[in-house]
């Protein structure tokens, strides 16, 4: 595992890191490397999964910008700082003011799981082709006849949706702290 990481790292530095998601069906970490993925979502670990569909609800405004910029916490002064770059990227990329909250919602998500509902399920990961790094959510409610590489496979929480408001306030109340 140490040595995927190592070659993983590597490809960042040499020029192969991307800003964010890099096709319709993939987030950029699954796409990285998803073979690992597929055998961390078929673990049996208790995994909670947070999609971009979810991290999509929760959004940092042009207004909560504007609050962090005032603010005189350490931690807002210094996001205020390299917020441009993300701002100007999701205006680009979304034609949005806000940047999403991908990373704050998943750890906040682990913290206080009443901020999202979730269901469970089995988890793969298409590992080639053009759908490399999409994940299958398969709920289990219908039973196939056959022995497929979906049979006895663990289940994960996966969100479904966010309190996307209470996510953002929890940021927000944080930083300016």
């Amino acid at each position: 595992m140490r040595e995927k990481l190592d070659q993983w790292l590597c490809r960042q530095q040499e020029g192969g890191s991307r800003l964010a998601n890099v096709n319709p069906a993939a987030e950029a970490n699954i796409f990285g490397d998803p073979d690992a993925a597929d055998v961390v979502f078929t673990s049996g670990a208790d995994i909670l999964v947070v999609g971009i569909n979810v991290t999509h609800q929760v959004v940092l405004s042009g207004s909560g910008r504007e609050k962090l910029a005032s603010s005189k916490g350490k931690f807002a002064q210094y996001l205020t700082g390299i917020l441009e770059v993300y701002f100007s990227y999701h205006c680009d990329a979304y034609n949005t003011n806000g940047v999403y909250l991908h990373d704050p919602t998943s750890l906040l998500a682990v913290v206080d799981p009443s901020l999202v509902t979730c269901t469970e399920g089995a988890v793969r990961v298409q590992t080639s082709g053009i759908t490399r790094g999409l994940t299958i959510l398969y709920s289990k409610q219908k039973r196939f006849e056959e022995v497929t590489k979906w049979s006895n496979m663990p289940t994960v929480k996966v969100a479904v949706t966010v309190d996307a408001p209470r996510v953002v306030k929890l940021v927000m109340d944080r930083l300016v702290a």
